[in-house]
């Protein structure tokens, strides 16, 4: 499906190219509406004008009126390439009047249920002039409803008739608002999704290449100047490429996890005390301690290389995105063991608190700092669950915490 068939979302600024792009879109949607209701028409009117000939009844020559007018709206708007289906629907109504007009002695069903259509068709159509079609319709619903019954009819069945066409306009209309809303909602949720995807391909690129470049450029300068370093700079030059290519595992891991169903990622979980499980990513070159003080000498059922995954995101996360102070701390109930990760970052609007959790979604952006996967806290997520825990944000007015529970095991891990 190509971006230009999609209706602009609410609220949602265009750049001239794209403003262009749904101007003509839309020209081209009422150029289709207007021929669809002129030939329509036309072939109504053949029909009613045929059948008034041959039988002779002038009931049949006068329904022909309205879709005289429709037609020949239509005709006259495409002949100068302004096509308006209001318009058309207007004169479509004027048209139904004249022909109530016209026959005042019999009961006009026909003309009523035209009306009826003919203002759920305006209100289909009537993007920006919601409230004025509306109020126009009712008003003319409920007046021809009331008005126009063969002589005798009681006041009693001429209310009954212009409540039930009201009814029946509300309610169409309400059905139609509803659909559309849905589907207003769904476009914007699709032109995020694609949005965030293309951002998304282009901080992948971005991500990689800065390991990948550290490791090509430090083995490209050892394999042609070997002999001219000391061995320090040996040593820091393989500890620089060591990192890089962990950080490139690290991030390859976090998309196999996002990409993956349920099913295909492996978690082996077992009994492990919580500081050995975090341990080696407290080691890393982000190092952050963490306060057991809570929570001591307790074992959680999980997978470690999972956790010091979920851990590690956690960690970026708060670099990225958080405040300067970032510490870790643990609690423990009778069933789990809560690990924290708190920064002093400000916190994250409400209604984002559950978004920042699905995939190329990013809530905020430090200048000078580079783009996330956005895929960090789901795979975090992900693996949370997976190990029969959860990952949680909440904000206390001073620190922003996520929170990964895990559940423990039923023999703690003892300390020496």
């Amino acid at each position: 499906m190509q971006d230009r068939i999609l209706p602009p979302m609410s609220g949602a600024p265009l750049r001239p190219s794209e403003a262009a792009a749904e101007a003509d879109l839309w020209s081209h949607i009422d150029r289709r509406i207007v021929t669809l209701a002129t030939a329509a028409a036309a072939l109504f009117y053949l029909i009613l004008t045929i059948g008034g000939v041959v039988t002779g009844d002038s009931n049949l020559l006068a329904q022909s009126v309205s879709p005289a007018i429709v037609g020949g709206s239509g005709l006259v708007m495409l002949a100068l390439g302004k096509p308006v289906p209001l318009v058309q629907i207007g004169l479509g109504v004027a048209g139904l009047l004249i022909y109530v007009s016209i026959s005042p002695d019999d009961l006009p069903g026909n003309p009523l249920i035209g009306l009826l259509i003919m203002a759920i068709v305006a209100a289909a159509l009537g993007h920006h002039h919601v409230m004025l079609i509306g109020s126009v319709a009712i008003a003319t619903l409920g007046i021809t409803g009331y008005l126009w019954h063969a002589e005798g009819t009681s006041s009693a069945d001429r209310v009954v008739m212009s409540f039930s066409l009201i009814a029946a306009y509300v309610i169409i209309g309400w059905l139609l608002g509803y659909l559309r809303s849905q589907s207003r909602v769904a476009r914007s949720k699709l032109h995020t999704l694609l949005a965030s995807k293309d951002q998304f391909l282009a901080t992948v690129s971005h991500e990689l290449r800065t390991p990948v470049t550290t490791v090509v450029g430090l083995t490209s300068e050892l394999r042609d100047r070997w002999d001219e370093f000391t061995q320090a700079e040996l040593d820091e030059f393989m500890r620089m490429m060591a990192d890089s290519s962990s950080d490139i595992a690290d991030l390859i891991e976090d998309l196999l996890v996002a990409r993956a169903d349920i099913f295909e990622i492996q978690i082996h979980k077992r009994d492990i005390g919580l500081l050995e499980a975090i341990e080696p990513v407290l080691a890393e070159p982000m190092n952050r301690s963490i306060d057991l003080s809570k929570c001591p000498q307790v074992s959680v059922v999980a997978d470690p290389l999972r956790v010091r995954q979920v851990i590690r995101n956690l960690l970026t996360n708060a670099k990225r995105y958080g405040g300067t102070s970032i510490r870790m701390t643990a609690t423990c109930t009778e069933s789990w063991a809560a690990i924290d990760v708190r920064d002093d970052g400000a916190p994250i609007p409400l209604a984002e608190r559950d978004e920042i959790f699905e995939p190329y979604h990013r809530s905020g952006k430090i200048e000078g700092v580079p783009g996330s996967f956005g895929i960090g806290l789901t795979v975090a997520r992900r693996l949370a669950r997976l190990m029969d825990g959860d990952l949680t944000y909440d904000h206390d007015g001073s620190e922003a915490i996520f929170t990964l529970t895990l559940p423990l095991a039923v023999v703690p891990v003892s300390v020496a």
